[in-house]
């Protein structure tokens, strides 16, 4: 390609090609020409220090490799759980949460549990009222403790159980929206 037109380009492709045959033929007429194979091939292979060598350092980087995996796991665990953990004290009511998440081993899945510990705020919603109830006291009474006024606290314990378990679904929701997570795989406690 790079000389000019003229009457000996022709006779140069023919040298060069004859030169380009040789090089591709001269490997396997040697190989025809030995009457074992294994050694004519073994010739050619790569030396039995080196085969060693490879394969520790492929076995090295598999283990690097899965270190690496590993710490972003849990990089990522953790992170997921401070990210939850905010989230839950967001809620009304709620002063500390304690999140754990399991992740699946299978890398595809992603989180496969998150347990959720929640602590309620002193003077929130569910602590007891600040207006202390009215006691009626009855004429003929021979202790202190009415039985309106244990009724009354029956129903505001009711009322705080009620309140946490709504939470609780609310935050299961949330959840479960924000991360792909089933609601039966969020256990939300209170303590």
């Amino acid at each position: 390609m790079l000389m000019p037109n003229s009457r000996l380009q022709n006779l140069v492709r023919l040298v060069v090609g004859l030169f380009i045959m040789v090089a591709i033929l001269n490997p396997l007429m040697s190989m025809l020409h030995h009457q074992d194979w294994s050694q004519t091939l073994s010739q050619q292979a790569l030396p039995e220090e080196l085969v060693g060598s490879y394969e520790e350092i492929k076995r090295q980087g598999e283990d690097l490799r899965q270190q690496t995996w590993d710490r972003a796991r849990e990089e990522a665990r953790f992170r997921l759980e401070r990210q939850i953990e905010a989230v839950a004290t967001l809620k009304n009511g709620i002063q500390e949460a304690q999140a754990q998440i399991e992740l699946d081993e299978n890398e595809e899945k992603g989180i496969r549990q998150i347990r959720l510990h929640l602590r309620d705020e002193q003077g929130s919603l569910f602590a007891s009222p600040s207006v202390e109830p009215v006691q009626i006291e009855p004429i003929d009474s021979e202790s202190s403790d009415s039985p309106v006024s244990s009724m009354v606290e029956q129903e505001a314990e009711q009322n705080r159980i009620y309140e946490k378990m709504e939470l609780s679904s609310q935050l299961a929701q949330t959840l479960s929206s924000l991360y792909g997570v089933p609601v039966e795989k969020i256990i939300v406690t209170w303590e």
